[in-house]
């Protein structure tokens, strides 16, 4: 009898033994691995090398000696050799821009580029002139200081840096000129590349865009901005939205107007304006006070009511 129970004991604790190496190794294997990271898909790759060799190419068509290529998530840049130090805050301020500028005009992020845009930088007016004559084919206006293709087969931004603007107390740096020529062609991207377009509202919305962009370094800027749109809101009688208005004030008053419509108090209404601009069958193009009309923005009172948000703008 002692030799059966003896028997007994240990048949069972083997048992409890299998029994709870078995449970170990479940235990095991239901513990989360490791996870290998992803590699970026081989399209995603191509698009980089194809877009650096674009932008390489137009450097040289344009007479730039040597430029700085630099991938961000969106976009790829090209820098001059002297703004090479500015390579990280831009390729960081261009995402940025990107996804606040979207934002403002409604875009969808999936596909919004359906290729790679390539972003070059020119230090001197004559290369920007070259890339005008050499990359896209047209004349040079001495007046331009940046130009957009936002077409389906090489999207491509060309600019020419104001280093003088970069480096003033109270102006914009490098990081913030990029990604201001970003959101607006983020901006003409969601208007349609063949449809005219006023062609301050780009520029302002690429201001209005700074401000929700908000970069810390760039407070003199935006305070600067900020205060001659309340200068010129204060008893003036032209409209914000009027294309005749020059100098600092009255552009600051643009941007207020398109940030009050994109991130402001009217935020939503940019979207409906953007989608404006389409001309109908035998309309060359559609002027600014029509497309407001379709954007239900005739309210007789809209430039009381953006009066009195700008003179209170924080």
């Amino acid at each position: 009898m002692a030799d059966l129970h003896f028997f007994s004991f240990s048949r069972f604790a083997r048992l409890g033994l299998l029994l709870a190496l078995w449970g170990h190794s479940e235990a095991l294997q239901a513990q989360p691995t490791e996870k290998t990271p992803e590699k970026p898909p081989m399209e995603a790759m191509d698009a980089k090398v194809e877009a650096a060799r674009v932008a390489t190419e137009y450097a040289r068509l344009a007479g730039l000696p040597a430029v700085s290529v630099g991938q961000s998530v969106h976009y790829t840049v090209g820098l001059p050799e002297k703004a090479q130090r500015f390579q990280a805050g831009v390729l960081a301020a261009m995402d940025r821009y990107h996804a606040a500028a979207l934002k403002g005009v409604g875009g969808q992020a999936e596909k919004f580029w359906p290729k790679r845009p390539v972003v070059l930088v020119f230090p001197e007016r004559t290369q920007f002139a070259s890339y005008m004559r050499r990359v896209e084919k047209r004349s040079f206006d001495a007046t331009e200081l940046a130009s957009m293709v936002v077409t389906d087969d090489q999207p491509a931004i060309a600019m020419l840096w104001d280093n003088n603007r970069a480096t003033a107390p109270g102006h914009a740096s490098l990081e913030v000129q990029v990604g201001e020529r970003v959101a607006a062609a983020v901006f003409l991207r969601m208007v349609g590349a063949k449809n005219p377009v006023p062609s301050w509202l780009p520029v302002a919305f690429g201001t209005a865009t700074s401000f929700q962009v908000a970069i810390p370094t760039q407070r003199g800027y935006l305070t600067e901005v900020r205060r001659n749109a309340q200068a010129f809101g204060k008893g003036q009688k032209e409209c914000p939205w009027d294309a005749s208005l020059a100098g600092s004030r009255g552009q600051a008053a643009q941007a207020s107007f398109a940030y009050w419509l994109a991130f402001g108090p009217r935020a939503g209404k940019m979207a409906g304006l953007a989608k404006q601009f389409v001309p109908e069958e035998n309309q060359e193009k559609v002027e600014m006070a029509q497309a407001m009309k379709k954007a239900m923005l005739e309210d007789s009172d809209l430039q009381a009511l953006w009066q009195g948000w700008v003179a209170t703008w924080r």
